[in-house]
């Protein structure tokens, strides 16, 4: 998605997930940016003094950043700086309320067939809770796990009609900028395509839910209920978690802003979907986007679906997503690029529930999958993928999904995500040889047509499976275990793709006050005997016979500090080049 400029305006050619065709996105950048063709894209930067919407106190004065140049207002009563900026403050008499936000929602039924009947309540975490006098924001502050706050408001005896307090569905990063949010694109109902509503919304409105503490006392809470549009408190809650665990992870960093549209009564022509480009609503811009239907199906109650959507967000944002979008269809294999990102993001999503099954409904249909037996409701057939046929069949993206969770444990399940960030699943030429494919949709029976490659190299399945043995986070065993190539996933374990100076050789060395401690890995079977000496030479090489499985040796240099270093022979063991740091160890 490099795009380029035209004037002012950002183009794009983009595909979402799901089932939307590939469209061009016109994105203008707007008053206060530039739109400037850079090396690895095109992109807006702001063109002023400053980013346009930015606002800040100045001791008793309120700037603004407008069209890129700063404009200074003076206050008459002070300014008030909160998560959402900056504002002058009103002029009424406060006092501290302090409250619990929770909202209504459904789940699935205990037959899997459809929502339940039954209605819960949760509380409301990350909300950013606002209190307005005089028309004019008094205070703001973010709601705990527990959807607890405390806020300064206009006492209940000094209420009048422009007196409020309300919730939004908007985090607000540390600097200030908007992280993540609910937001309505004012679509008219019915089914509308997401080309309509990508490139911007100027008049969006985010998801905003408002009270009086006359109302509402605080020691009675307050609780959106679902003919007040729980159904988008509900998909916030996800989001809310799914980041909080994505910058526990990855860190905090630029250019990972999300907004999900969501509209009652609109169904996006691509039903839930991830779309991996900028956009511009409530007057700003974000990275990338995601749109959630909220029809009669009422499929924004499915946790599985939001997490699948956030698992797209995660691959796009912190790795690189093999960029193929289409339509699929359940149990019908389809080409390796969009199983690969598919079946990631359903495995994401059983991990971040801890489930192992998916479930959803559409156009009136309930239905599921359960990846422990491999089965779909209404009895279609599960299809493994073949050894005849290659690393580059078609596969079912919820086998990809199935063999993930295989692989996964609680205590490497951080491992197996953060391997998406590794060199070997975001440096191109991916070692796999696989390239981006295009296709003209499905044919009677749900596969897709044949494809034509863009040349454009993308990483599937195998990369992956290469990267986590290369790294060390499971074994060749682990992965055949989970593949059974011999009968189904030709996947080669014995001979991993590696970038040059990864293992499946490794060295890890540790310095105890007494001795030197060197720890040799391999993930591989060893094709010649495998020979280990310090230098200078302390006591008989270590032999390791050939045809050894993948295993583990540790050998101690006596005397302690960090010198000395370790030879091996063969000198490039399965004629790789690794290389370390440490105590001065060589290959």
């Amino acid at each position: 998605m490099l795009g380029r400029c035209d004037a002012n305006t950002l183009h794009f050619c983009v595909s979402a997930t799901g089932s939307a065709e590939p469209f061009i996105l016109n994105l203008p950048c707007g008053a206060g940016y530039s739109c400037v063709d850079q090396l690895d894209g095109a992109t807006c930067v702001p063109s002023g003094a400053c980013n346009p919407g930015v606002s800040e106190c100045r001791g008793d004065t309120h700037a603004s950043c407008v069209d890129g140049v700063w404009q200074e207002t003076a206050c008459g009563f002070g300014c008030n700086s909160t998560p959402i900026g900056a504002s002058c403050r009103p002029t009424a008499s406060t006092t501290t309320y302090s409250s619990t936000l929770t909202y209504e929602y459904r789940a699935v039924n205990a037959g899997f067939t459809d929502w339940g009947t039954d209605v819960y309540t949760r509380p409301a975490r990350r909300f950013l809770v606002v209190s307005i006098a005089d028309g004019a924001v008094l205070d703001a502050t973010v709601t705990d796990d527990d959807g607890r706050f405390s806020i300064e408001a206009v006492p209940a005896y000094l209420e009048d009609g422009d007196d409020l307090i309300g919730a939004f569905a908007l985090n607000v990063d540390d600097s200030g900028d908007y992280a993540y949010a609910i937001v309505k694109s004012a679509a008219s109902p019915g089914t509308v395509p997401v080309e309509q509503v990508a490139g911007g919304v100027e008049n969006a409105d985010i998801w905003f839910w408002s009270w009086t503490s006359t109302a509402v006392p605080a020691e009675g809470g307050v609780y959106i209920p679902l003919t007040s549009g729980s159904g988008a408190a509900f998909v916030y809650n996800y989001l809310s978690a799914i980041h909080d665990v994505a910058e526990a992870i990855f860190g905090a960093r630029a250019g990972t802003s999300l907004v999900i549209w969501l509209d009652y009564g609109v169904s996006w022509d691509c039903g839930a979907c991830f779309l991996d480009a900028p956009t511009r609503a409530f007057s700003s811009s974000w990275s990338s986007q995601a749109f959630i239907s909220a029809n009669a199906d009422e499929g924004f109650w499915s946790g599985a679906v939001l997490a699948h959507e956030l698992g797209h967000w995660l691959m796009a944002t912190y790795g690189v997503s093999p960029g193929e979008g289409g339509q699929h269809i359940l149990g019908v294999p389809t080409h390796p690029g969009i199983a690969w990102s598919e079946g990631f993001a359903t495995w994401f999503s059983a991990v971040a529930r801890q489930e192992p099954f998916y479930y959803d409904k559409q156009n009136g249909s309930f239905f599921w999958v359960d990846f422990d037996t491999r089965s779909y409701s209404g009895g279609v057939p599960w299809q493994r993928p073949e050894p005849d046929y290659g690393l580059e069949q078609l596969l079912d993206e919820n086998e990809v999904a199935r063999m993930l969770l295989g692989l996964t444990t609680q205590q490497n399940a951080t491992s197996l995500l953060t391997t998406i960030t590794s060199g070997r699943m975001t440096t191109p030429p991916y070692l796999r040889g696989y390239t981006r494919r295009t296709w003209d949709g499905l044919n009677e029976y749900g596969y897709p047509l044949p494809a034509w490659s863009t040349e454009q190299s993308a990483p599937h399945v195998a990369d992956f499976f290469d990267a986590l043995i290369c790294g060390g986070t499971v074994t060749a065993a682990d992965v055949d275990a989970q593949t059974e190539p011999w009968v189904h996933y030709p996947y080669p374990s014995a001979a991993p793709l590696c970038l040059s100076g990864e293992p499946p050789f490794q060295v890890s060395w540790r310095a105890p006050d007494d001795a030197t401690l060197a720890e040799v890995r391999w993930y591989v079977p060893l094709s010649e005997d495998l020979v280990l000496s310090f230098v200078p030479a302390v006591g008989a090489p270590a032999v390791v016979p050939a045809g050894t499985g993948p295993g583990e040796l540790a050998l101690v240099f006596p005397g302690g500090g960090a010198g000395g270093s370790l030879a091996a022979s063969p000198a490039r063991p399965d004629g790789l080049d690794v290389r370390g740091a440490g105590a001065g160890w060589h290959f």
